[in-house]
């Protein structure tokens, strides 16, 4: 059972919260029975917050064994919470968490104790001029997860003391409450154990302090909360058979792409990702329109953060489309020029062994259309000369510029046309 405040509002949302105020991106998962983690899952997170909670549920053997896998590749974990175990593990088995990693002495590392407050370490990075009260209260309401307002846990590290073991906040009686380690590698894991529940620190201002501090020392102070500036210079216009997205360039080093949305104005608005575009591009061509729509389009920037970090959306513009002649039929002797530039589909696709890539010039000028394998290595150039305007096509017969067969997979196709110009499309070719 997921435990509820007083107030009706998940233990989790404090976390939530605390996150949201100091603008961090998060991905919120409830592990359980009917929800277990897969291998590796862990391992897309920069940083683990790991909910243990308040005496309903001790961590199961799994979890267990995917926090451990987690930390031996470097991990930065977060234990937040007071029901660790229910007993006391076999510290005889290894790895553990308890001795191998916490860092717990095996026969009295966890114990109930009594805390009011906690308070940090003097000096320390995570608990330095922190003192609050715990209201539990508040949080229990009708359920009785304490046996008493004071109910705690004490941790007592190991003997000998372990380089990069620290503790970081004490209860009443001076017994740690919360431990740090580092296992003092660059790429060596980062864990944080607070054995009191984050969600009965009294002041809201004390919980983001104590979340600012906790990841700063994880991610030893790499936390990039900051998000791309927002795009400008959005533009939306009809090609034939696209829509054609355009804006000005974002500059931030660490830039990952742009996501252009998407809304049909047709009853409520559903505003939908259709694509998105790499770093290098500014533009982007919806060929997934239908003739006389309204549709509103908008494009934002998000960085290489995990996870990523998005900007605000442009000003969104909207067009009622037209109809329109297909490409490769516009007109007799390709006298039908089109406005704008316009990288067509692949045809087909699924390619099976030869595709057709159609393209549009409005002005004549320098053309380079070439295929791509997902790493960015160049396969093979279709064109690499001067075009006059209008609608043009070029055959990709599947092989490199080497003369062998490409393997079958997904490929980039990449059109680059009067000095400014440059759009990226996926095709997959299959055998």
């Amino acid at each position: 059972q997921e435990a509820i405040d007083v107030n009706d509002e998940s233990w989790t949302k404090y976390f939530e919260a605390s996150l949201a105020a100091l603008g961090c991106r998060y991905s919120a998962a409830a592990i359980g029975a009917n929800k277990p983690i897969y291998d590796g899952y862990l391992g897309q997170f920069p940083a683990v917050i790991w909910n243990l909670g308040a005496r309903y549920q001790p961590m199961a053997a799994a979890d267990l064994g995917h926090l451990m896998a987690y930390l031996a590749g470097g991990g930065r974990l977060w234990l937040s919470g007071q029901y660790y175990l229910s007993t006391n593990p076999d510290t005889a088995l290894h790895p553990n968490l308890w001795t191998d990693y916490l860092h717990l002495a095996p026969e009295n590392g966890w114990y109930a104790s009594t805390a009011a407050m906690v308070t940090g370490t003097a000096g320390d990075p995570i608990g330095d001029g922190i003192a609050e009260v715990l209201q539990y209260d508040r949080l229990n309401g009708g359920y009785q997860y304490w046996t008493d307002a004071g109910h705690a846990y004490a941790l007592t590290p190991d003997t000998p003391a372990v380089s990069g073991l620290a503790g970081c906040f004490k209860n009443d009686d001076s017994t740690y409450c919360g431990l740090r380690c580092h296992d003092g590698t660059p790429t060596g894991y980062r864990l944080v154990y607070t054995s009191f529940p984050f969600e009965a620190i009294a002041g809201a201002d004390t919980r983001d302090t104590l979340m600012a501090r906790v990841l700063a020392w994880l991610l030893d102070g790499d936390i990039d909360n900051a998000a791309p500036g927002r795009p400008a210079g959005f533009t939306a216009a009809q090609s034939c058979d696209s829509v054609v997205c355009r804006w000005s360039a974002n500059t931030e080093p660490d830039l990952a792409g742009y996501r252009v949305y998407r809304s049909l104005q047709e009853g409520m608005p559903q505003w939908q990702v259709i694509g998105t575009a790499g770093a290098l591009d500014s533009s982007f061509a919806d060929t997934a329109i239908e003739p006389n729509k309204i549709y509103h389009y908008a494009v934002s920037a998000y960085d290489d953060a995990l996870p990523a970090n998005e900007s605000q959306w442009s000003p969104w513009v909207f067009l009622r489309t037209t109809a329109w002649v297909q490409l490769g039929m516009a007109g007799s002797g390709g006298t039908t020029v089109p406005r704008h530039y316009l990288l067509g589909r692949c045809r087909p696709n699924p390619a099976r062994g030869a595709c057709r890539i159609e393209f549009g010039l409005p002005s004549p000028g320098p053309v380079r259309l070439a295929v791509y394998n997902v790493t960015g290595q160049r396969v093979r150039t279709l064109v690499d000369s001067d075009l006059g305007a209008g609608f043009h096509s070029a055959r990709w017969d599947g092989t490199a510029d080497g003369g062998g067969s490409a393997a079958a997979g997904v490929y980039l196709y990449r059109l680059e046309a009067g000095g400014a110009f440059a759009q990226t499309r996926r095709l997959m070719l299959v055998k």
